[in-house]
């Protein structure tokens, strides 16, 4: 029998699983996540690119999200790669360089402004990242670990 996957947040696991687009799961976590957490959840058939910090050797966010861009093979503007995270400071990072981002606060919270943040018409405004479109890369990071854990 297949183990069980865990959904922390319906929604946002939801849309990643929906694979809109190509998305990679970028995440400061240690060996274990990739040993037992990937495959436990099955993470590989959601994820075009699961970029780890412990495989890469560095827990600076915006260096793991370039190297799952290039991984995905995108090659486009920063602006055109969303990164979805639960800690504010990394979301920050990435637009700092240039990236699009989007702090995850909640699950209820993303579903109200999912319209928003794929660009798509709603009655609640203008877009959260006006520099997304079709050809945004989401970097969706699921809640799975403290350092993710104010996402990958």
């Amino acid at each position: 029998m297949a183990p069980a996957v865990l959904v922390f947040d319906e929604t946002a696991w939801r849309v990643a699983t929906e694979r809109r687009l190509p998305q990679a799961l970028v995440t400061v976590n240690p060996d274990l996540f990739s040993e037992y957490v990937v495959p436990a959840q099955r993470l590989r058939a959601v994820f075009d690119v699961i970029v780890t910090s412990s495989a890469e050797r560095t827990a600076d966010k915006s260096t793991l999200c370039e190297i799952a861009l290039r991984r995905l093979g995108f090659y486009g503007r920063r602006s055109d790669a969303l990164l979805i995270d639960n800690r504010f400071d990394l979301v920050e990072a990435w637009r700092n360089v240039g990236g699009a981002g989007y702090w995850f606060e909640s699950d209820n919270q993303f579903k109200r402004e999912l319209p928003h943040l794929l660009s798509q018409p709603s009655d609640q405004g203008s877009p959260l990242t006006p520099a997304l479109g079709a050809s945004a890369r989401a970097l969706p990071i699921p809640r799975s670990g403290e350092d993710d854990r104010a996402a990958g």
